[in-house]
């Protein structure tokens, strides 16, 4: 318990001090180097129209352009996409059966 909490109080300084280097300014007065005062936010975004669809299984839909493509619905089942050979990993559902054929 000890050691956690040396490792979190640790943690806990460089973040300040790396922080506070982050926000501190420059007192060079030489021209070499930094950056303007004026500092703008760029966000990224995709580029082309969006669609008003959200459905995950679509690539072209918006919810996969912008990144939020599993936020909405949760699949029944979850899928390795790096070993798609290996079974399922339920998600929602706690098991399935396959009937015997499609039209069921």
């Amino acid at each position: 318990m000890r050691v956690n909490r040396t490792i979190a109080s640790v943690f806990a300084c460089s973040l300040a001090i790396a922080g506070l280097a982050g926000c501190s300014g420059s007192s060079s007065t030489g021209s070499g180097g930094g950056g303007s005062s004026a500092s703008a936010l760029t966000i990224g975004m995709p580029d082309g129209p969006m669609t008003d669809n959200n459905n995950p299984y679509i690539t072209s839909s918006a919810s996969n352009q912008l990144g939020y493509r599993f936020m909405i619905y949760e699949p029944v089942a979850m899928v390795n996409q790096a070993e798609p050979a290996q079974a399922p990993q339920p998600w929602l559902a706690t098991g399935w059966t396959w009937g015997r054929t499609t039209t069921r």
